[in-house]
């Protein structure tokens, strides 16, 4: 995968994100979380473009591991299916 699609690829987890702020079952404090660390994709991806695929991973899976700490589970949405087989 190159990274300008892996950039796209984040953009799209954090407006899955950033959707899921509008789900009645998740609580205020997980929803301000989540814009939290929307806004920290975004300026990642905004400060290192060139950033590898292994920095971006790792950046995702702390991510994921956040959200399960604040009873959250991230699902995969359809379009990133791929990525997971």
């Amino acid at each position: 995968m190159e990274n300008e699609e892996l950039l796209g690829q984040l953009e799209s987890v954090a407006n899955f994100m950033r959707g899921m702020q509008f789900d009645p079952r998740i609580p205020e404090d997980v929803k301000e979380a989540l814009s939290y660390r929307v806004e920290k994709i975004d300026e990642l991806v905004d400060q290192h473009p060139d950033a590898s695929i292994a920095q971006f991973t790792e950046y995702l899976n702390d991510i994921h591991v956040f959200c399960l700490k604040q009873g959250c589970y991230l699902e995969t949405p359809e379009d990133l299916k791929w990525a997971r087989e």
